[in-house]
């Protein structure tokens, strides 16, 4: 602590020693499994000297076409959610600040996780372990006109989730199918030869993975509710997202699927034209809807849960 208050840096630094201490006294002899989690780049965002500065101003730019919200977003988004994470209060100059020490901060965290691998690889660890590296969201930082998460725009959902395992894996391998985290339990289970006993997990990407190969193609979904924000944006229902090939279409749950979006990323990378309510993609928006109702379906029966 710094002035009786938690101080995040030092904090984040502790996790890395606080892991070297256990690896020393338990890896070299027994089999593991180990998850060493940083808080950052969740906020607070306070990247230390030099990371606060690492990133040169100067190189750091908003896309104009991706500064505002979509014209046509959901309520859920346009009405509610935007009210309280609207970047529109930020002056450029702060919204660059903002990126700057975001940017730092990842930088920061990449140098606290590089080291404790070198650290690792040093002791003669890394030869035969198995190493992800993954988040658990995105987040906005003035794109789309908002600030930190609660949407499925794409730098949100979209995240690292990277392999290493030098005595199977191929190196360098690049897989572009969308997957979603949730694989990463059945992943892990297979490549180290365990049995995975829990039937609503995700499909394994595993042979995916030692093949150096693109897995099978399949809908992916991501669901968040804004309960937590309610009080502020006037909104509780339950929002889901779902993937399938270029397409990417979300709506809310309660009372049914509704106040829907439907994007083709191939097409509108940035996610500018809500095609949900074009006439022409009609057959294609009730498919995706056919998809999340299957999805909610599958988890209620496996989770024992209503929906």
């Amino acid at each position: 602590t710094t002035s009786g208050k938690l101080n995040w840096r030092v904090l984040e630094a502790k996790v890395v020693e606080c892991a070297k201490e256990w690896f020393g006294q338990t890896a070299k002899t027994t089999p593991f499994f180990a998850s060493v989690s940083f808080n950052g780049p969740h906020t607070p965002v306070v990247p230390p000297e030099p990371f606060d500065r690492i990133i040169p101003a100067d190189r750091i730019q908003l896309p104009a076409e991706s500064e505002s919200l979509p014209a046509g977003s959901p309520r859920w988004l346009a009405e509610n959610l935007s009210g309280c994470a609207t970047s529109s209060v930020l002056s450029p100059e702060q919204k660059m600040r903002m990126r700057q020490y975001y940017y730092g901060e990842v930088a920061y965290l990449d140098s606290l996780f590089g080291e404790f691998l070198e650290w690792m690889k040093g002791r003669g660890l890394l030869e035969n372990t198995l190493v992800v590296y993954w988040a658990d969201h995105g987040t906005h930082l003035g794109d789309y006109g908002l600030v930190q998460k609660q949407t499925f725009f794409e730098p949100v959902v979209n995240v690292p989730f990277i392999f290493s395992y030098p005595e199977r894996l191929p190196r360098g391998a690049r897989i572009k199918t969308p997957v979603e985290s949730q694989s990463l339990l059945p992943t892990l289970l297979d490549l180290v030869g365990v049995e995975n006993t829990e039937s609503h997990c995700s499909p394994s990407l595993a042979q995916a993975l030692l093949a150096g190969s693109e897995p099978t193609s399949r809908p992916v979904f991501s669901e968040l509710t804004l309960e937590s924000f309610s009080p502020r944006v006037g909104h509780s229902g339950r929002l889901v997202m779902v993937r399938e090939g270029p397409w990417k279409y979300s709506g809310c749950l309660d009372p049914e699927i509704g106040d829907d979006a439907l994007y083709n990323l191939e097409s509108d990378p940035l996610e500018r034209v809500n095609l949900a309510r074009t006439p022409a993609c009609e057959s294609r928006r009730k498919a995706m809807q056919e998809l999340i109702d299957t999805h909610i379906a599958d988890s209620a029966r496996t989770s024992g849960k209503a929906v």
